[in-house]
Formats: structure tokens, sequence, C-alpha cells
């Protein structure tokens, strides 16, 4: 394998080896076994050594043994998703294999390469920029025209779009590559156009498609794909442990590790560093503090947060307290429902576990058929109370939530709240100090705000 075996010298002499008389290119992007390597025809060994390896820290590097399985995969399959840890070079080689494509593969002469990025335009024209540095080296043989966002390399055009502005990709023809970067990290609603944007060229234009992206939170379009089974997309995982030694050394992976997003950084995990509202050290120690009480007379509250149609799911939280702690028992989200069966469910809860409940008052007829099946006063709240959340009262549930968090008087048992757990890792509170729920309803941390209503401050409870 070609790889961090051969000296880094080697690469620094290489690099300022390459003859400008050299002809037109047309052999392998890079050559794995390293003993062919060494005997191939340098600097017209492959791609890479023809136009200049990648740099990182002024330094040229060869191709790793982790970005052979992405080529592998490129090579193979015509639909592929990868979740990749930080910085293992992937936007880099993917850029490298479609001007590969582009100079090498006569049936790609006259299309069109799509590059999706986020909504930032300036993304867009950032990779275009990259694209044509790979050339720098060969310009006299291969010049590259650049427009903003798109470059045009040997008759086939490249154009990246920014994930908010695609209905331009919509109507270009001879579509036959695809590449949707950090895919992920699409606004909510442009995840879903994205996808449905460049699958419909699988039939129309046979086109591949690849999409890479470190993870971002929990539900969205990688976690769906990931979900997916059977799946017309080949999946493949990059975490930081194949990096060690080569991109990364101890002292970097020490130090990524002492920071709250590592693990959706470098070990693929959703949601993780993504919140403002529930600290990550937090959200630890309330796993690792959590001790049921076991007593069935411990004064239990059930939060409710009801959803009638739309994305938001029906979701219960169930809390205790106990010598001023309080546990999170349990939680429990519906996505298909109807309102009967969430009466029903309410109701056994209510009697299995005798708690208070505490709904979202806006759904009256919900919390009048939850009193009359268990024989409450619908004017009458003992059992089941309606709870304000228009007007600034959702806000107040917030700070309070928060407060008892920050004070250390929350635990939660990790099997029974794993849903929960990833809401409270992505909650965020937008510049008004509301729930943002932009990208995600956030259910369950409603129905736990909602169960807190029933426990105030330490002194309010002495």
């Amino acid at each position: 394998m070609l790889g961090p075996n051969l000296k880094r010298a080697q690469y620094q002499a290489n690099q300022k080896k390459i003859p400008t008389e050299s002809i037109k290119f047309d052999g392998p992007f890079w050559i794995w076994d390293l003993e062919e390597h060494k005997k191939a025809d340098y600097p017209n060994c492959c791609f890479n050594h023809f136009f200049g390896c990648p740099i990182k820290d002024g330094i040229a590097r060869p191709l790793f043994p982790w970005q052979r399985q992405v080529i592998d995969a490129l090579d193979s399959h015509n639909q592929i998703w990868i979740k990749k840890a930080t910085g293992l070079g992937i936007t880099e080689l993917v850029l490298r294999y479609l001007g590969w494509l582009a100079i090498t593969k006569p049936e790609f002469r006259n299309s069109t390469f799509c590059i999706v990025t986020g909504p930032n335009i300036m993304i867009a024209f950032d990779l275009i920029s990259r694209l044509k540095g790979i050339f720098t080296n060969r310009i006299e043989h291969y010049p590259i025209v650049t427009i903003k966002e798109m470059a045009v390399v040997d008759n086939v055009r490249i154009q990246a779009f920014p994930s908010n502005h695609l209905d331009a990709m919509r109507a270009i023809k001879n579509v036959k590559f695809i590449f949707l970067d950090e895919a992920d990290y699409f606004r909510k609603g442009e995840q879903n156009n994205a996808r449905a944007v460049s699958e419909r060229y699988i039939g129309k234009s046979d086109s591949k498609i690849l999409m890479v992206s470190t993870p971002h939170l929990p539900g969205g379009l990688y976690e769906r794909i990931e979900k997916e089974s059977p799946s017309q997309y080949h999946k493949l995982e990059l975490p930081y442990t194949l990096g060690i030694g080569n991109i990364y050394n101890d002292t970097d992976i020490e130090r990524a590790k002492l920071t709250p997003d590592f693990q959706r950084e470098y070990n693929l995990q959703y949601g993780y560093g993504v919140g403002n509202i529930f600290n990550q050290y937090t959200i630890e120690s309330m796993i690792k503090k959590f001790k049921p009480s076991g007593r069935p007379f411990v004064p239990k509250s059930l939060g409710i947060d009801p959803a009638l149609g739309g994305e938001a799911n029906f979701a219960f939280v169930l809390t205790e307290i106990i010598d001023d702690q309080i546990n999170i028992l349990n939680s429990w989200s519906f996505d298909k429902y109807s309102t009967g069966e969430m009466i029903d469910f309410a109701v056994q809860l209510l009697t299995k576990y005798n708690p208070r409940a505490y709904i979202d008052d806006s759904f009256p007829n919900y919390i009048k058929d939850i009193k009359r099946r268990i024989g409450e006063h619908e004017e009458i709240h003992t059992r089941v109370q309606p709870v304000r959340f228009s007007h600034g009262g959702a806000m107040d549930l917030l700070y309070h939530m928060k407060a008892l968090a920050d004070e250390d008087y929350l635990s939660i048992d990790e099997a029974y709240n794993r849903k929960l757990i990833e809401q409270m890792r992505i909650a965020r509170s937008d510049d008004a100090g509301k729930l943002d729920k932009s990208n995600h309803s956030l259910d369950l941390i409603d129905a736990l705000m909602l169960s807190l209503t029933n426990y105030g401050e330490r002194e309010d409870r002495r």
C-alpha cells in the first residue's frame, strides 16, 4: 500500500521535478500497490503525481489507505453515502477524482458534474477555486475556464450549487456525477429537496451520486438514509481512528477529546456539541448519577406534548422526585397515532404510576377527554393540569428546565430515554431565548419541560 510508508522527503522532491513539457495525461488516478507504483514512470504514473499530490501543512501527501475505500466505492457503485470524521481529506479527494474523470474518461465528455454545497454561495466558489488549483502545475496543457461557481475541464462542465438554490440544477441535461458535500448540514427543508433533485437523475441520465458528510442532527438526512433497509446507497463509515498516525497525531486527538463536539466531528455520532441548553458534561453527569427510587408512592409527574398532524410527534415524559433529586424515568414518542390511542396511553400511565399530568393547554379537547376518562371534573385541576405554552409560557418552562439542569438537580435513565437524550444534545435556544425548532421538532423536550412544571427550585421545595 502506498501511503505513510513512503518517506516525506521523497514527496517533497517529487513536487519539484514535474517537467513542464509533459504530454496530456491518460493514466490511473493512483497506483495503490507500493512496489508497482515505484516502478511506474514518474510523474506520468498517476493523476496525483502528474498534477501534484495534495498539500497539507506545506507538505505533499500521498493518498492514504482509507481514501482507497472511497475510490473503490466510486469505481464499484453508483449511489454512495459516506459518513466521515473531520479532516480526512475526502472533499479534496473527490475534487481530484472529478478532475481525473473529466480528462481521462471519454464517456464523460460534454457532460455535467454537479456539486451541491451548503447555502452559502461562497462555499460553492471556494470548491471551484480548489478544483482549478489542482491543475495549476499543468495549466499550460489543461487551461481551465472558471466563472464563479463553474469550471470547464476538457469539455466537462463542473458546476457548484448552494443547497438553497437548486431550481437551476433541475434543468441541466446529461448530468453524470452529483457530489453532495456536507449534506447533513443542509437546512432542514433543503435536505429532502437536494436528495430529490439528485435522485431524479438516476433514471434521467444514469448519474452517479456521492453524499459525503460529518454527521449533524439525529433524525436528519444522514441518519434517515443510514437506517434505510434495503437502501439504494452503498454506505461507508470513516471514523477518526483511520487517520491516527497519518492525518492526526496523538496530541491532536487528546485535545479534540476535550471538546464537546468530539463524538460528532471525529467519532460519527449525531448531535454531540450542537445544543446550548444542556451542557454535554451535564448530560453525562445526569446519566451516571441516575438511581431510581424503586418506591411506588414517590411523587411522580407526567408531561404530555400533544401533536395533531404535521411532522411533530406525540410525546410523554415521566419523572419522579426523591431526596431533592429529580429522576427522568421514561419517555415515549409516537409518529403514527390516533387521538384515541393517545388518550388510552395517557390513561394507562395515569393508572399505573399515579402521577400529576401537565399538558399543553393548546389542546383543550384532548385534556377534556382524559379528565372524563379518569373521572376528574373539567374545571378541577387535581391530577390533570393544562399548562400555558403561549404568550411566553413556553419560555418560562425552558428557563425553569435549564435552571434545574445547571444546578445539578436532574438525573436520567439512559436505557429508557435514548431519544430524549439525543434531543437534549441538540436542543438550542434562539436569539430571542426560545426553543429553536427550525431543524427538529423537539417534542420530547417540550414534554420534559411540562413534566418539570411540578418541581420548583430547591428552596421552594423545602
